[in-house]
This record gives C-alpha cells, structure tokens and sequence, in this order.
C-alpha cells in the first residue's frame, strides 16, 4: 500500500538543529542574504554539485529547510536530548562578562537578543551606557550608535573615563573597540519602510565592517524614529531584534518614557516606553533606571523589569554604586542587589 504524504512527512521531519547541521541550510541563508527568492533557493540548491554530500535528504527535506531559511516555519519541535543540552548550556554562558550583578543576574548581556534601558531624560542612562560599553571593550569591538550627542564630545567623556579607571595600555585596546556612528553626520533618504529598510542596511554594514559584537543605541527616542507613525516606530524596532539574531551580537537600547509617566510616577514599568507599545513586547529583557537626585547622597536604582529566558531574574531590584573620578566626572562602579521595599522607600522620599 502506498505511503500517505503526512507519513513520509513525519518521517523526513527535520528538528531546528538538523537543519542547521546541513549545507544546504548555510548556502540557502547565503542566498537569501544575497536577495535570491525561495523559489530560486530550491532550484540552485536542487542542482548545486557542492551540496552533493547533503544527498541523503529525504524527501521533503529540502522544501523544510526552504521554509525555515525563508518563512521561519519548523515542520517539528523535537528535540534530540543533547541538542536540549546545548541550549541549556547556552542560556547560561556568559559572553560579556559584568561586573553589574543586575546583569549578571541572568549571565550578562544575551546575544540574539534586544535589551531595553528605560529612564527619563537626565536619569543616567548614557553615564551607565558608557561604563557597560567600557567593559564590552575590554573583551569585543562594540558599536555605539549616537542620535542625539555630539560625537567629539562623547569621544573626549570616554577617553576620560577609560584613562581615569585602566592603565595605558589597557584603555588604548578599549578605546580602540569601541566604534561610534553619529545620526548627525548621516542622513536617510527613505520615508516609511524605506528608512527601515536603509536603516537596517546601514546597521549591517557597520557590524559586518567592525566585526562587532555588541551596540549600545543612544537613544531610540531622538532617533530618526522619534517622530514617524507608530508601525514604523515597531518596524525599526523589529529590525533591531531581527539583526541582533541573524548576527549572533546583543543589543542594548536606551529609551525614555512617556512624558506623562516620567513626571507623574515614582516607579516606572514598560508600560511607560514611549512609542509604539510594541516595543516592550519585541525586547527580550527591559531595565529600568531610577535616580534619586533630591536625596543626600544621592541614590541610584535598577530594576530587571523583563528577562525573557530568565524568569528568576525579572522583578529584582539593585542599587547602583556611582564614583565621581574628578569634579565634574563619573561613571557607574558597581552594583548590589536590594529588596523593592528598599528601593521604594527612596523612590518615595525623592520628592
């Protein structure tokens, strides 16, 4: 008797990481990447002699990983158990290491994924941008994307910062990963899905030219995105998260409130990112700043609002150490972990 379709079907299914073991999965990202259609993929990969050793593809294999390469479609959510293994062994590997505890709560920034560092204009999101860019430094070239700083000026805060807290030698290789890209010395011709698209190219080039392995945006809320249709906001956002996967790097956004939160609130959420409310959804792990200026000393909290892969860690709340390296600068040190009630009591004691 004739075999049905669905019983060759669930015979030839393919788990996520079979895919990813054959050529054929490489040469058909390789000609998405290029542009090529699905259509054309599964003719060049059907006739192409270097592909020869995935010969053993069942029937029906080859349009699977066409629909996973081109349409994110998995035909199974099997796991082998050792493939449950890596995954696991991922989720807690750390590659960029911390000495933030509120990132380390969940083994430091995620590559694959979108963060999110919200808080009011003047909080000391950029400060603390900056020392998280400074540790990257020290193990990768890392991008920070400006929308709203002078360049030079920037430049000039974080060579003082680096001289002030490594030797020499040590600040030099820092300083010399680090890559900036200023919104005020480019500009982008598209309107609507245009700039997003522009957008993202230039995003990819800047990473694949520096080879780097991280960007810290500075800040989606005076981007070029600031003031466009709320789908568009989405969009760009969405092709943040989509190249920090396709490019195996992390990606850290700051981003403020909405005006009315940022004067009425003692306690931020994500509800309060302003713009699309999307956002909150697309970011894989949400921080929320809070400084305390009308207190003496001043207090600094951070609270890990979303955590995705994480659960344990979200909700926790953790008290930034700030050290002044001369009069007029500074930067984030350290961190220590607190309980809410703690922090709340401050929060509502900055009046």
């Amino acid at each position: 008797m004739d075999r049905s379709k669905n019983e060759f079907l669930k015979d030839s299914a393919m788990s996520i990481s079979e895919i990813k073991e054959t050529f054929t999965y490489q040469r058909m990202c390789e000609l998405k990447n290029r542009g090529e259609s699905k259509s054309y993929a599964l003719v060049e990969c059907n006739n192409d002699e270097d592909l020869k050793i995935d010969d053993e593809l069942k029937i029906g294999q080859l349009g699977m990983i066409s629909r996973y390469v081109y349409d994110g479609i998995s035909n199974t959510s099997y796991m082998r158990p050792t493939d449950m293994d890596k995954i696991n062994e991922l989720n807690k590997k750390v590659i960029y290491p911390s000495r933030f505890l509120f990132l380390m709560c969940h083994y430091g920034l995620r590559v694959k994924e979108l963060s999110v560092l919200l808080a009011p204009t003047g909080a000391g999101k950029s400060t603390l941008s900056k020392s998280i860019t400074l540790e990257i430094s020290e193990n990768y070239p890392v991008l920070q994307y400006l929308t709203e700083e002078d360049p030079e000026m920037y430049g000039l805060l974080l060579n003082r910062t680096a001289r002030k807290i490594y030797d020499g030698d040590k600040a030099a290789r820092c300083l010399a990963n680090i890559k900036t890209v200023s919104e005020l010395e480019i500009s982008y011709n598209g309107v609507g899905q245009q700039k997003v698209s522009e957008f993202k190219e230039r995003i990819i080039n800047y990473v694949k030219s520096n080879k780097v392995k991280a960007i810290i945006f500075d800040n989606f809320s005076t981007s070029v995105f600031s003031d466009v249709a709320p789908d568009i906001q989405a969009k760009a956002f969405k092709t943040l998260k989509e190249v920090a996967h396709s490019l195996n790097i992390a990606i850290l956004v700051l981003i403020h409130p909405t005006k009315t939160a940022s004067s009425t609130k003692h306690e931020l959420c994500s509800e309060d990112i302003r713009g699309n409310s999307a956002i909150k959804n697309i970011a894989s792990y949400i921080y929320i700043l809070k400084n305390c200026f009308n207190l003496d000393p001043k207090r600094a909290f951070i609270k890990v609002e979303k955590a995705r892969n994480h659960s344990r860690a979200a909700g926790k709340y953790f008290e930034l150490e700030f050290e002044y390296l001369d009069q007029d600068l500074g930067y984030y040190k350290s961190d220590k972990f607190v309980s809410r009630d703690y922090a709340l009591e401050f929060y509502k004691s900055n009046k």
